[in-house]
């Protein structure tokens, strides 16, 4: 059974952020599923959400009210959610697309650490969205340049 990288899980009102990311995805060489994409006509849909659910490594969370309004995906990020609740492989992966903080409606997902790309622009997204992954895909980041000395400036 093949499998996938990632599991793009959104909610219907959120579709143009499922595809956005899952083309991202796809641009960096990923194996992305997306039910938009992935379920065509013939297929049983519940049939193939397990099919995902089980065989991605990561879980990727279009978060927003509709996301956490919806019935229909809280199995996708629940599975990974049970797969890694310590979080240290990082099979889940919240997206921020709307500036929303319920708290008390979020549930285990309030505790984890979300890529945010609310309020940036396409190209700016684009180049967050693509480093955070790469940073989740890798476990830590390292920046390209060294820090600035912070000490204070030495006397001549």
């Amino acid at each position: 059974m093949a499998g996938w990288d990632f599991l793009v899980s959104a909610a219907e009102e959120d579709g143009a952020w499922g595809e956005w990311c899952a083309w991202q995805l796809e641009e960096q060489g990923y194996q992305v599923h997306l039910d938009l994409w992935d379920v065509v006509a013939g297929d049983h849909s519940v049939s193939r959400l397990d099919e995902a659910v089980s065989h991605s490594k990561r879980t990727l969370v279009i978060l927003s009210e509709h996301y956490l309004a919806s019935e229909k995906v809280q199995a996708e990020w629940q599975t990974a959610w049970l797969a890694d609740p310590t979080g240290m492989k990082r099979r889940l992966i919240p997206v921020r697309v709307a500036d929303y903080h319920p708290e008390a409606e979020m549930g285990l997902l309030q505790g984890i650490s979300p890529i945010n790309l609310v309020g940036l622009g396409d190209d700016a997204a684009r180049r967050t969205f693509v480093d955070e992954i790469r940073r989740a895909i890798e476990g830590r980041y390292r920046p390209s340049e060294p820090p600035p000395f912070p000490g204070p400036p030495r006397r001549p």
